[in-house]
């Protein structure tokens, strides 16, 4: 950090009173929500990041740096919860020319903290070397405002303003590397040759699925014909499936920074291979393309995705999105909030009849406090293609909540370092979809509403720097008046996971 600027942290719930009602009282359930995992982690006796974990001095050498982030890897899943950590990678980052990666360590840090100061002006050098020249002005010009920064710091960051039009020379030091004097680096130099970074994972689990087929639990059916109701049990075949299954999944992202943005690419498959007989492959596969750029005090992202899931000949669902979400740099206390609009032309192999296009907007809130926390709420509505479709058109809504925490449980003789490091991962997600009309008058008269509940958690153990095993358990349950769409699965798999990033 540069000196003369002083960081201050800021408590758990600050920025709740600057929002509007209903985002008051999401912040204030964030906030009663995070003590649970607190108690929690000192209940398993959870080991904090040592307070002298790394040294304010920068790397020597490029080997030395590199060193440094290597250590500082292994110790993410302790300290993650650290904005002083997050700070000091993405200084290193930035020294080492990862700009991506550095405003994204950087971010994290002042969503912990928005009083980093010297966090700030890295974030800046950061977006500015990225191509996000406007936002970065922005945060100098803040930054020079604060009334704790020393007179000369104060010029220089003036000067720095009025020079963003005529880009100096490109100087690597982040700007809070310990004893880079406030004129060592220009934070709005030269943008670089065009950067290509990438990351990629493999994983491969184990586990046991209730239900293989994702059947309906209803045994039987009630037909309603001229003649009265008639109730059909269903065959045995139409029931839920429980067995073991193993899954084999892939991914790998790349970012392209041609200095006007940054262009990504991403790409990811997952099979499940099902123990129990007549149990189709399942296969799962999505390829995205995005453009990132800067747009007023944020950036906006242009996305467009192809996925589709295939389960033999018993199901296959294709779509096709486009996605325009904005990300402001605004801080409401320790949120951050987002928001986005879409569209998905939705196909289905056995049934082209019920074809759509879903168009929605998406609001999301995302926090650090005691963790990682992402709310959102989506709702919008599927257009029947053709207008005979079962259900005709359909008005959708969900509420989703993420939630993740760096953790280490203690082990007898067990140091920071080589601990039992892990990471806790929550979600839940809560989704309701209503038809226009009804279904199939052979099923009843009313429209079918169908609601839907996916509640999951899972820990992620690090025994080195690019390897993970861990367990995740989840349990879908969705009740409809359409008894065919009434399914239950209960999910638990162990698996051993290999990504470098």
């Amino acid at each position: 950090m540069k000196p003369g600027l002083r960081a201050t942290a800021a408590p758990a719930g600050v920025g709740c009173e600057q929002l509007t009602v209903r985002l008051r009282l999401a912040c204030a359930a964030v906030w009663l929500a995070s003590l649970l995992p607190a108690a929690a982690a000192r209940a398993a006796d959870v080991v904090q990041c040592p307070q002298d974990i790394f040294t304010p001095a920068a790397p020597e050498s490029p080997v030395a740096l590199r060193g440094e982030l290597d250590r500082l890897a292994m110790l993410a899943p302790v300290c993650g919860a650290r904005d002083d950590f997050h700070a000091r990678r993405g200084a290193l980052l930035l020294s080492d020319g990862q700009y991506t990666e550095a405003a994204s360590a950087l971010e994290k840090a002042l969503l912990l903290n928005p009083d980093l100061a010297g966090a700030q002006l890295d974030y800046a050098q950061a977006l500015a070397r990225g191509g996000q020249r406007e936002v970065a002005l922005d945060l100098v010009k803040q930054v020079a405002q604060r009334p704790d920064i020393e007179p000369e710091l104060r010029a220089w960051l003036e000067q720095e303003a009025r020079r963003a039009a005529q880009p100096g020379v490109d100087v690597r030091a982040g700007a809070s590397d310990a004893g880079a004097g406030p004129r060592a680096s220009g934070l709005f130099s030269e943008q670089p040759a065009s950067r290509l970074s990438w990351s990629a994972m493999l994983q491969s689990s184990f586990g046991r699925e209730s239900n293989l087929v994702s059947a309906s639990h209803t045994r039987e059916l009630t037909l309603y014909l001229l003649g009265g109701p008639v109730v059909v049990p269903l065959a045995d075949n139409q029931q839920p499936q429980a067995g073991l299954a193993l899954r084999l999944s892939g991914g790998v992202q790349a970012a392209i920074n041609p200095g006007f943005g940054e262009l990504r690419l991403g790409a990811f498959l997952q099979k499940r291979i099902a123990e129990a007989g007549g149990v189709p492959e399942q296969q799962f596969s999505r390829l995205e393309v995005g453009f990132r750029h800067p747009l007023g005090p944020g950036h906006l992202n242009w996305t467009a995705a192809r996925q589709s899931l295939r389960q033999g000949d018993l199901y296959g669902a294709d779509d096709l999105t486009y996605l325009a979400d904005y990300t402001p740099t605004l801080r409401l206390g320790p949120c951050l909030a987002a928001g986005a609009l879409g569209q998905a032309d939705q196909r289905y192999a056995q049934a082209a009849n019920m074809a759509g296009r879903y168009r929605f907007g998406r609001l999301e809130l995302r926090c650090a406090i005691a963790g990682e926390w992402r709310i959102g709420q989506t709702a919008g509505t599927d257009t029947a293609e053709l207008a005979d479709r079962p259900g005709g058109d359909k008005k959708r809504a969900d509420l989703y909540l993420r939630y993740d925490r760096p953790l280490q449980i203690a082990l007898p003789g067990a140091s920071p370092v080589s601990g039992f490091a892990g990471r806790l991962n929550v979600w839940a997600r809560f989704s309701s979809a209503r038809d226009e009309r009804v279904y199939s008058e052979l099923l009843g008269a009313d429209p079918t509403l169908t609601r839907r509940q996916d509640f999951g958690a899972g820990i992620w153990w690090q025994p080195g720097r690019r390897w993970q095993a861990g367990v995740d358990v989840e349990k879908n349950s969705q009740t409809s008046t359409n008894p065919l769409l009434s399914i239950e699965n209960l999910l638990v798999y162990t698996g051993l996971r290999w990504q470098v990033e």
